[in-house]
């Protein structure tokens, strides 16, 4: 098992101007570690961790000055870390995500004409998906959340070259709920492990 402890946080928004999402930016020799210990670097997926919360990740670059990481914005605040807080860091392996089952937190966005291809877009700066996850969508100046409420085969998966049947939910009525990454914590399944 692979795992990267007290990994410092430094926002990825003062690193790079790329539309991110779930990408983070690690140090070259972890690269060079997993390198070293397998030969599959296609899709390479991390779980980070910081005091209770655990969210799925894969690599932007490794690029990072050596013991820092660079997570975008609503990571760290789904993380509750700040600049220069730690977190630990840890390889994982998921499956292909075969189907996805998506709630609306706003009642309009099952309303737009479109709303599969506009997801479809959406979906393609994501290369990984857990369960309980909010999915922010922008389309025509609005910002529509929606949360991943089931995730099969497993509750963490990736959404690269795979074909996904794709099922929404009718939005439950919110009252003042803020959207964010944080996921469940009700999974206990963990993916498997190097």
């Amino acid at each position: 098992m692979d795992i990267y402890d007290e990994l410092f946080c430094l926002p990825l928004e003062a690193r790079s101007d790329a539309n991110v999402t779930d990408k983070i930016i690690l140090c070259p020799s972890i690269l060079s570690h997993i390198a070293r210990e397998s030969s599959e670097l296609s899709l390479i997926t991390f779980l980070v961790q910081a005091r209770e919360a655990t969210l799925t990740v894969s690599v932007l670059e490794f690029s990072a000055e050596e013991g820092f990481c660079y997570l975008p914005a609503a990571m760290m605040d789904a993380l509750s870390v700040k600049e220069m807080d730690t977190v630990s860091v840890r390889r994982c392996f998921l499956l292909p995500c075969v189907k996805l089952v998506l709630r609306p937190l706003d009642e309009d966005f099952l309303d737009l004409p479109d709303f599969r291809d506009i997801l479809e877009e959406q979906l393609h700066k994501y290369s990984v998906i857990q369960q309980g996850q909010i999915i922010c969508v922008d389309h025509l100046d609005r910002t529509f959340a929606l949360e991943t409420v089931e995730l099969e085969p497993s509750p963490r998966a990736t959404l690269i070259d795979t074909d996904i049947d794709l099922e929404f939910l009718v939005p439950e009525k919110q009252s003042t709920m803020e959207p964010s990454m944080e996921p469940s914590m009700e999974s206990t399944m963990e993916p498997s492990m190097e």
